[in-house]
């Protein structure tokens, strides 16, 4: 049923036959949809399938064997309820991108492993979900949420970490650590301008050798860079802890130039 009701702009509500499996782009640019249809169990890749459905204000249930969400509800400015994800879920990449009516959802379903742009530009987020222990990637997974005032923990396994935080210019509370398998931290906390706290860095990105195919070579030191531009500006200070990774010298003086020289901010610290 892929494309099925692509661009029906006055369509108002939908039927999914109950042995479909694939709904890629199916309700796609339905401006008028107000309400998800039924979705049988059957159901596995719903990637687009409500895209730029910009009345829809809720969807109940998800299909049991839904693995795919890539850019499921990417702007669908209207919704606010987000049912339980289950937990067969693999991608949700760009899955809530520009919902800015969203202010929280339950859960993300426990074998996620992408989380980019996920929920990027959701401006009135106010509570992030757990980030389960599957997740390898969340790049830009919250840049933008402005309303969003804590930062969820990032288990181990979490590679990339570009931009997640970025923009969120409310965020005061940040994770209380970044795990040692992160490789990837540019423009994490980008204007993050009132960050304030501890925040427990084991990814020693000064010595290690980026895991990045479109950039082969670059030293790790690099993916430290704009990391904390504008952090903390308006906060009570933010304390960088770097005490687990036993820096030597050169490498703490890397990390210091970085967030002296790159965050314009007088309220960060560093320990070694």
């Amino acid at each position: 049923m892929w494309s099925t009701y692509q661009e029906c702009t006055n369509l108002q509500e939908g039927k999914v036959s109950g042995c479909s499996k694939n709904l890629w782009n199916c309700f796609m640019g339905c401006t008028n949809l107000v309400t998800s249809p039924f979705l049988p169990d059957s159901v596995e890749n719903m990637m687009q399938i409500f895209y730029n459905c910009t009345s829809l204000t809720s969807i109940n249930e998800f299909p049991e064997n839904v693995t795919n969400l890539n850019c499921a509800f990417q702007n669908c400015t209207n919704l606010e309820y987000v049912g339980t994800i289950k937990d067969k879920v693999i991608n949700m990449e760009s899955a809530f991108f520009h919902c800015t009516k969203l202010k929280k959802i339950t859960n993300i379903g426990k074998n996620v492993i992408t989380l980019a742009h996920t929920f990027e530009q959701c401006s009135n987020l106010i509570e992030a979900p757990i980030i389960e222990d599957k997740v390898i990637d969340m790049e830009a997974t919250f840049s933008g949420c402005s309303s969003l005032i804590e930062a969820p923990e990032i288990p181990e396994g979490v590679k990339i970490m570009r931009s997640t935080f970025n923009g969120c210019s409310n965020l005061i509370k940040p994770p209380s650590m970044i795990p040692e398998s992160v490789i990837n931290m540019i423009s994490t906390f980008w204007n993050c301008n009132r960050l304030e706290g501890i925040l427990k860095i084991n990814a020693n990105l000064t010595s290690k050798i980026a895991e990045d195919t479109e950039n082969k070579g670059i030293v790790g030191k690099t993916y430290y860079n704009e990391c904390f531009t504008g952090a903390s500006i308006n906060g009570e200070g933010l304390v960088i802890s770097t005490t687990n990774l036993q820096l030597k010298e050169n490498e703490y003086e890397i990390l210091k130039n970085i967030v002296n020289t790159k965050s314009y901010s007088s309220n960060i610290t560093i320990q070694y």
